[in-house]
């Protein structure tokens, strides 16, 4: 009786440790994604008065595009300095609607940051046939960006 009793506890002892070690395991994850994510999750952007802003507060530069989930109607943006606001007309967008932002980290890494703000890990190349124009949109001239310090950078 003693014997079953302490295969009991035994066997109780066991499944809560691969409890724990399951736990902890699932943290763990969560720290990784939450650090290959450092980055981008610094980088937002936003419309505002007739204008689209994109802020890097990270250290670090990014590569960025603006795409209506495809590359077919893109806007080059090119590397994103650090710590830096970067704006232009939101008119250069045809039509001018809610559109993703894609980005390539410093790690290479690149991800798509929805309008509702959503970071989704996706196997995007940064476009290679662009130069910082709309590409796609016809005879438009080239994209005019405006700078400025990034707050609360870091």
């Amino acid at each position: 009786m003693v014997a079953a009793a302490s295969l009991a506890i035994s066997a109780w002892g066991t499944w809560k440790s691969a409890q724990v070690a399951d736990d902890q395991l699932s943290q763990s994850k969560d720290a990784r994604d939450d650090d290959l994510r450092q980055q981008v999750s610094r980088i937002t952007y936003w419309p505002e008065d007739g204008k689209v802003v994109i802020a890097n507060r990270s250290y670090a530069t990014a590569y960025a595009y603006m795409s209506y989930g495809t590359l077919e109607g893109v806007l080059d943006i090119g590397l994103l300095p650090p710590c830096t606001l970067l704006s232009f007309d939101r008119s250069v967008l045809n039509p001018p609607v809610d559109v993703d932002l894609a980005i390539v980290d410093a790690s290479g890494r690149s991800w798509r940051r929805t309008s509702v703000g959503q970071i989704i890990a996706v196997n995007l190349e940064p476009p290679t046939d662009m130069e910082g124009s709309y590409e796609f949109g016809g005879d438009k001239p080239p994209v005019q960006f405006a700078t400025a310090p990034a707050k609360g950078c870091g």
